[in-house]
């Protein structure tokens, strides 16, 4: 009878224990979502704040997304970087490559709109990218561990910077350069020499061979590998 008893108050346990972790995990998930929703909210609302300031810039940013989204599983599909693109590093990256221009809100019409050539212009000109990232640092908790505060400050701030270290704001090269500010750096390049609505828009090819020729100078060669297996997929998107 004895033994009887403790197997039923380990069973009662054991299903009280089953019962408290399905609790728990019902609650984890959602709390994961409820801060995934707010993330979401405030990149939405700081894409409108930018589409109301210049309304040409939100085909940009969106096409941006797409090229970054597409660059991202072409690259995992070839077998290289796969321990870091995970399928929620991908999901959330291809969401904030959108802010990687957030910080040119803070700049006149004035200092975007005219072809710097002084020092004091183009420094000007440079700074969205720490402008931008002050701005992730106000917008989302300060946590490197947040995925959505990590890869949107990763992206806004290093996706200047150039492989061979001839980008800015910080002469980073090679892979001291998070990968999601490479991937994003080639997407924003490509859309910017594409883009119908400036009066120097390259066709498709001229482009594409363009990012290309800066292989491992600008660009990751990893990614411009990446870009050319893609090309059919890109043209689609184009």
């Amino acid at each position: 009878m004895l033994f009887r008893s403790d197997i039923t108050n380990v069973h009662n346990e054991n299903a009280m224990l089953k019962e408290s972790n399905l609790t728990l995990g019902q609650n984890i998930r959602r709390e994961e979502n409820r801060i995934r929703s707010t993330y979401e909210k405030l990149i939405s609302g700081s894409l409108q704040y930018a589409q109301d300031k210049d309304p040409h810039i939100s085909g940009h940013l969106r096409r941006v997304s797409n090229y970054t989204l597409l660059l991202a599983k072409q690259i995992r599909l070839m077998g290289q970087y796969t321990d870091i693109l995970t399928d929620s590093y991908v999901e959330v990256l291809a969401k904030v490559a959108s802010l990687h221009d957030i910080g040119k809100c803070f700049l006149s019409d004035e200092a975007l709109e005219n072809i710097a050539q002084t020092n004091e212009e183009k420094n000007l000109q440079k700074s969205h990218v720490t402008l931008g990232s002050r701005l992730i640092d106000r917008m989302v908790v300060n946590n490197p561990d947040n995925l959505y505060y990590r890869l949107a400050k990763e992206v806004v701030l290093d996706h200047h910077e150039w492989w061979n270290g001839n980008g800015y704001p910080n002469g980073l090269s090679k892979e001291e350069i998070p990968l999601s500010a490479r991937i994003v750096a080639v997407a924003d390049t490509f859309d910017k020499l594409t883009d119908k609505t400036l009066a120097k828009a390259r066709s498709f090819d001229e482009a594409f061979n363009i990012i290309i020729s800066f292989s491992g100078k600008q660009f990751d060669p990893i990614i411009t590998a990446a870009f050319m297996a893609a090309k059919l997929k890109l043209q689609t998107l184009y």
